[in-house]
């Protein structure tokens, strides 16, 4: 979810950069540079948060804050504050993906890591694809905040049901 959100977001910031926050369809790559800045630092932070918190609760708060940011996102037209929220999905988006990484090398036995390491390099590579294409059509349709809405309200959800998964609580 978190790989096919950020795929989604890459999607959605050409029309973003132009239609809402007027800075060009060529600038957008400033709010692709904010997310790098954002991963980066969630990546010092994640060190910390690792030290106070279990991974599970990692990932399902940070799944809850990225779409709360996302929420927010689709209600800005501010440049400024457009790329502070889109640095936070960075941080939100580090801690999940690394979060969950380690959980996996951690988890699965040494000799079945390449087969499901494999299936789930496939799986996000198909994660890209089909979100990608959906959320264009919603943003085609019923515009382009509308669909970063929606993805928000998916991401939270995601969140959402992470908490009533009893196991990973104590990941």
């Amino acid at each position: 979810m978190a790989a096919a959100a950020i795929a989604t977001l890459s999607l959605l910031a050409i029309s973003y950069a132009n239609d809402v926050i007027k800075i060009g369809d060529k600038n957008f790559g400033y709010l692709i540079l904010a997310v790098g800045v954002g991963m980066l630092f969630g990546m010092w932070l994640l060190n910390r948060l690792s030290r106070y918190f279990n991974k599970g609760t990692i990932v399902v708060a940070s799944f809850l804050f990225s779409g709360a940011v996302l929420i927010w996102l689709s209600m800005v037209k501010d440049l400024n504050l457009a790329l502070f929220l889109i640095f936070l999905l960075g941080v939100g988006n580090i801690c999940i993906t690394s979060t969950i990484q380690t959980i996996l090398q951690h988890k699965i036995p040494r000799q079945l890591r390449g087969r499901v390491f494999g299936v789930q390099n496939m799986l996000i590579n198909s994660a890209f694809t089909f979100p990608v294409v959906l959320f264009g059509i919603i943003a085609d349709f019923w515009g382009v905040l509308s669909a970063i809405a929606l993805l928000g309200v998916i991401v939270f959800a995601t969140g959402l049901a992470g908490m009533f998964l009893p196991k990973f609580k104590t990941v």
